[in-house]
């Protein structure tokens, strides 16, 4: 809801802090307190309440209604919904007490509890998951190795036996692939260096999976905790 001229008027004064007015030294001291912060804050008090203030006498007290008066202001002053919303918000950006934190037993406004943030959360990292997946990895890969190996075994037995070697569509993909890097013309010895190379992966595949036992022992350790 959009305030009116005269209401935004009124805001702006109610805004002003109370320290701004020309109080005396123990009229400023009482209400600074008592937390009554800013204009807003006197004038949604009774004068009831007002005089119960410590040290707050008769004096400070007309000293309230004099200087209210000049700013045309009471009170006791019961404000429309659509300015006390835009002045709670206002004190709440300022970490000014609430209009309606005024405390009868106390004689005071409370203040406002500090917004402490919460710490960001860290994202758990789920360690033995992750380990368990890089095993399952590595032993996917060394099963897809051994299985090449084999099919180039194979084609090295055809090889030694002097048998015309081709591959078609139907071929298994390995030999098709090793194939096309021979330029269709293997050799024994090229699949000798194939062999050796991809037992070479299988080794450092298999020592990656023992260490990822080693590490699991520990992962299940930080997760737990």
């Amino acid at each position: 809801m959009e305030l009116s001229q005269e209401e935004q008027t009124l805001v702006e004064l109610l805004k002003k802090p109370s320290d701004e007015l020309d109080f005396s030294v123990r009229a400023a001291n009482c209400l600074a307190n008592a937390s009554i912060d800013t204009v807003g804050h006197i004038v949604t008090r009774n004068l009831s309440e007002i005089s119960t203030m410590k040290n707050f006498g008769r004096k400070s007290q007309n000293e309230i209604k004099f200087l209210l008066d000049e700013l045309g202001l009471h009170l006791d002053t019961i404000l429309v919904p659509a300015v006390k919303a835009v002045l709670e918000e206002h004190y709440a950006n300022l970490g000014l007490p609430s209009l309606d934190s005024w405390s009868d037993k106390t004689h005071n406004y409370q203040s406002r509890k500090p917004v402490v943030a919460e710490p960001p959360t860290k994202p758990k990292i789920e360690r033995v998951a992750f380990i368990t997946q890089m095993q399952k990895d590595a032993e996917t890969r060394c099963g897809e190795l051994r299985k090449e190996v084999e099919q180039l075994r194979c084609l090295r037995t055809v090889l030694a036996s002097s048998l015309a070697v081709s591959v078609t569509e139907n071929s298994h993909e390995v030999l098709r692939r090793f194939f096309d890097e021979c330029y269709g013309r293997p050799t024994e010895e090229l699949i000798v260096k194939r062999i050796t190379k991809i037992d070479a992966c299988i080794s450092t595949l298999n020592d990656m999976y023992k260490a990822f036992n080693q590490c699991l022992a520990v992962a299940q350790i930080l997760d737990a905790s």
